[in-house]
């Protein structure tokens, strides 16, 4: 508080204080505070008494006090926070610290203001004399950037004025936020204030680039208030030019208007494309002469809008008005697409009709037609539209439509549009009362019959989910409201080959605005699926009497849900996968609306998962866990899962286990929406397959990773007990040559990539039973994928206490070991088998891999390998008649087939001198039955001599001799058992 001395003299100041030390608040702003200490001039005097007190948004604080009879002008103010952004979100930031210097007398005063931040400087010299107020010096500078200016103002008479301003290198990025720019351009504005604002403002703009274009331009305005402007400005930015000329002269206007840019992207401002427009007013508003043109082929807004195809004309002469718009797609995002969009305008300012149609992304067509006309309800009030809406119309799977004609009154000071009637879907809306201004706006309306889609599928029994409720909300000082949402009846069908129904029996939402707050409720309850209940608060904000709800408010809330079954899950996780039990869930809503913080616990009882492919029945399911945020961490999850009986009993006679039953545990962190996760686990005896042709129990531990699409699976495993058998035969599948071409597109797409590291040792008790092989098998593999997804095992299975059959023969392994180093299907063999007890100890070596084995017969002591053959399939030296010789052969295919050239069958083929030996089964008509051995001979390029012989019946056999005349014509001969004589002839058919 300051008052006047004795000898009439006044100062003070004003010093900002940026609090750089003190915390910044949540937007990354210092608090500061300015302190006044005020200059009294000789005008303040005649002022009466004065008590002015500020408060907006917790900002600026503080009063206003003049005191007439002290002569003494209070002021304390305090910036708490002050954030550019709160005057405008695009403003750079900026933490400002100086002083104002006042000094002066009742006649003369002046002022000097420095101001700064770390690349800002502001700089000024105001002086007043007598009737003089002189701007004698401004300079605003961020980096390259200024602004100069001075100027003069007479406070007596009328008030004259004068002002100059430069523009020297100056980037608006420097203070808001936008596209880089260097402009430099020069100012002048001159004129007087009193009788009225009069004056002439002068620019010109040269030498500028805005983003990576040239800028120039050159303007003058004149203006007598703000009712009469006259003049011309013009712009031009790379290729794109802006130009205006005319005058408003009272309610007379003569204006032309012309945007020709060909290339918006040059402008740097979000916005690409083409636009051009026309556009020339004369007249006035009561009787207006108005042509207007746009056209747009290509038109990007900012976020991801587009518009395309656009054209657009306008006539108003006197009373005559025509609109038409018109364009071809309007993407919003990518969700939301409208194409074929035109609306009319045609009539008198009185009375006219206007209609729109669009279609909507790919099934929604939307229609609206309305009648009416402009009116001036009072003089210097604005225009207003009234009228009616005559029809409204949308089609898709919730089709809309207007029941009937509604009235509709629009202008700039309000909207309204009261006793509305819908019909959506199978139900109705009907809208009481909805009513807008910038001050304020209320609604009121309810709605029955609402079908939620998706509905009851059209081969499901029942009626779907209709919704019905009520509203009403005002915002006015207060915004205070209520929304509710319940079922009115039928039921939500989960998507399957055989929908199924929730059991809903109750549904309920309900939002309410009181008290500066919103909350929200919503209840649900299913006799099949269990119950949930969930509510949340947040606070309102309210800006220039609109409400709107900020992505920093703090929530506060709960969630409480009983799942009684989780059978309703099973049609969404495939044929293959079964689940069920219970789970129960509480949790607590906290953190803002940009970063929720939910938290609580999880409980499961009786929980059961099912792979039915695999045999694998997971029971008697517990689950304790608590999540935070993103992360569920499971304390533990146990499940059991009961011991079938092997396929064969023989074998495991002795196996011993602890319990009909065997374990999973599991515990760790799953993170959700992207966060790592890291689970581990513990089987004990826990059967891993139960089925017809393998039946394995394991025990060990292991642990799984996921972070950043990437899973890491390791362990440490041990078989209890485990049996492979020969899978059945005559399963239908795919060639290994068959490509799948049409598979979508998640289907084709890479998978996810997997770095396994698993140790199986296969114990004491794993047997096989698998073409002709039965034993036990031991040794230990090491799993683990290469960096191209490619599964390479490490190790040695060895057979114990094997047997080999074949042709009705038992074959003692004597070695069988299987060693990998590599691919899974390619592994390395060293395999003897042998028939003992006999004076010739004959068997089978297998050497080499999978892929590419080695075979050969071996004996002790060592033999032919006809002989040797015998002794296999016979248990005896080979008939010196040759009698054995098919039972041989085939033997010989059997066991020794693929071995092309070194073959015992190519032996036995090169000794007879014969061209084929093969057995098939006769053929029907033919006197020879069962199974036939063939040898054959090309006698000339013509001839061909065989011989059939069946091989388990007693019979002279068949020689024939096929002899081709010609290509087509052939003739057989036959002998022995049967004779007779063909002719064939062949036709050839395209």
């Amino acid at each position: 508080q300051l008052a006047q001395n004795e000898a009439g003299q006044l100062a003070g100041s004003i010093t900002i204080e940026n609090h750089a030390a003190a915390p910044l608040d949540q937007n990354g702003v210092p608090a500061f505070t300015i302190h006044t200490n005020t200059l009294i001039t000789a005008e303040l005097l005649s002022l009466p008494d004065l008590h002015v007190q500020l408060s907006k948004n917790g900002v600026v604080r503080g009063k206003l006090v003049w005191d007439r009879s002290q002569h003494a002008l209070t002021a304390n103010l305090a910036v708490d926070r002050l954030d550019p952004r709160q005057i405008d979100s695009r403003l750079q930031t900026a933490a400002i610290s100086g002083n104002i210097e006042l000094s002066g007398n009742a006649e003369t005063q002046s002022a000097r203001i420095n101001l700064r931040d770390r690349s800002l400087r502001l700089t000024a010299d105001i002086a007043r004399n007598g009737d003089q107020l002189a701007l004698e010096r401004f300079n605003l500078q961020r980096n390259q950037s200024r602004l100069t200016g001075q100027g003069r103002l007479r406070l007596i008479e009328e008030r004259s004025f004068e002002l100059s301003g430069q523009l020297i290198r100056f980037n608006s990025a420097d203070f808001i936020q936008t596209v880089d720019s260097d402009l430099n351009a020069t100012l002048q504005l001159s004129g007087h204030l009193t009788p009225e604002v009069t004056g002439t403002l002068q620019y010109t703009i040269q030498k500028s680039r805005l983003a990576k274009s040239p800028v120039s331009g050159a303007g003058e305005i004149a203006f007598a208030g703000f009712e009469h402007l006259s003049g011309r400005a013009e712009l031009l930015a790379g290729s794109n030019r802006l130009l205006a000329h005319g005058r408003m002269d009272g309610s007379q206007h003569d204006v032309q208007l012309t945007v020709n840019a060909p290339m918006l992207a040059q402008l740097g401002l979000g916005l690409s494309g083409d636009l051009q427009t026309q556009l020339t007013f004369r007249g006035s508003t009561e009787a207006p002469y108005l042509d207007w043109k746009l056209t747009s082929r290509l038109l990007n807004l900012p976020d991801k809008q587009r518009l395309s195809g656009v054209s657009a004309s306008a006539q108003w002469h006197k009373d005559a008005i025509a609109l038409n718009i018109a364009a071809d797609t309007f993407q919003a995002h990518e969700q939301a697409t409208v194409k074929q969009f035109t609306a009319t305008l045609d009539g008198t300012t009185g009375h006219h009709l206007l209609t729109a149609k669009a279609n909507l992304n790919q099934d929604i067509a939307l229609h609206l037609a309305a009648t009416g006309g402009l009116n001036r309800a009072k003089s210097g009030q604005p225009l207003c539209w009234q009228g009616q809406l005559t029809e409204l119309s949308a089609t898709g799977g919730m089709p809309v439509r207007l029941l009937a004609p509604a009235p509709l009154a629009v202008s700039a000071a309000a909207v309204s549009l009261e006793h509305t009637g819908l019909s959506v879907s199978s139900g109705s809306i009907r809208i009481e009362q909805l009513h807008w201004t910038p001050q304020s706006w209320k609604t009121r309306g309810d709605f029955s019959g609402i079908a939620l889609l998706p509905g009851a599928p059209e081969h499901a029994q029942g009626t779907p989910l209709q919704l019905g409720g009520r509203w009403h909300f005002d915002s006015a000082a207060h915004l205070t409201g209520k929304l509710r949402i319940h079922r009115e009846r039928g039921d939500w069908y989960l998507p399957g080959d055989l929908p199924q129904p929730l059991g809903l029996q109750q549904l309920q939402l309900q939002a309410t605005a009181a008290q500066g707050k919103l909350s929200g409720q919503f209840e649900f309850t299913s006799h099949i699926l269990g119950t949930a209940t969930a509510a949340v608060t947040l606070p309102l904000l309210q800006t220039q009497s609109q409400w709107s709800i900020s992505r920093e408010s703090p929530l506060q809330g709960n969630i409480r849900a009983a799942i009684t079954s989780l059978k309703l899950l099973n049609p969404l996780l495939g044929g293959n996968l079964h689940s069920d039990g219970e789970l129960r869930l509480e949790a607590g809503i906290h953190g803002t609306l940009r970063q929720p913080d939910i938290s609580g616990k999880v409980s499961g009882t009786g929980l059961s998962l099912a792979l039915l492919e695999q045999g694998i029945h997971l029971q008697q399911g517990t689950l304790d866990a608590h999540f935070q945020q993103a992360d569920l961490h499971i304390d533990r999850l146990h499940f059991t899962s009961p011991h079938a009986p092997p396929p064969d009993k023989r074998l495991f006679r002795d196996l011993a286990l602890k319990g009909e039953a065997g374990s999973l545990t599991i515990t760790g962190k799953a993170g959700l929406a992207g966060n790592p996760s890291q689970l581990d686990f513990t089987i004990d005896q826990l059967p891993l397959a139960h089925k017809t042709d393998y039946w394995i129990i394991a025990s060990g531990t292991g642990a799984a990773r996921w972070q950043k699409d990437r899973i890491s699976i390791s362990g440490d495993l041990r078989t209890d007990a485990g049996l492979i058998m020969q899978p059945p035969e005559g399963r239908p599948g795919l060639s290994d040559d068959v490509v799948l071409v049409n598979t979508s597109a998640s289907q084709r797409s890479q998978k996810m990539p997997l770095h396994l590291d698993m140790a199986l040792n296969l114990g004491e008790k794993f047997y096989i039973r698998a073409s002709g092989l039965e034993g036990r098998l031991t040794g230990q593999l090491q799993m683990r994928n290469d960096n191209n997804q490619q599964l390479k095992l490490t190790g040695t299975i060895a057979a114990q206490d094997a047997a080999f059959k074949a042709y009705g023969q038992n074959l003692t392994v004597k070695r069988g070991i299987v060693s990998f180093q590599g691919p899974l299907d390619d592994p390395n063999l060293n395999v003897l088998a042998v028939r003992e007890g006999l004076a010739v100890e004959a068997g089978v070596e297998i050497a080499g891999s999978v892929r590419h084995p080695r075979v050969k017969l071996v004996s002790t002591p060592d033999v032919p390998d006809t002989e040797k053959l015998s002794w296999i399939v016979l248990g005896r030296k080979p008939d010196t008649s040759g009698l054995d010789t098919s039972v041989l052969l085939s033997a010989a295919g059997s066991i020794l087939g693929g071995q092309s050239g070194s073959g015992i069958t190519d032996q036995i083929t090169q000794a007879l001198g014969v061209d084929e030996i093969t057995f098939k089964q006769a053929g029907v008509g033919s006197s020879l039955t069962g199974q036939i051995g063939v040898i054959g001979k090309r006698i000339s390029s013509r001839a061909y001599l065989s011989y059939e012989r069946s091989l388990t019946a007693t019979t002279m056999g068949i020689t024939k001799l096929t002899y081709n005349l010609t290509p087509k014509i052939t003739v057989v001969t036959q002998a022995g058992e049967d004779s007779a004589a063909d002719l064939f002839y062949t036709i050839q058919f395209d």
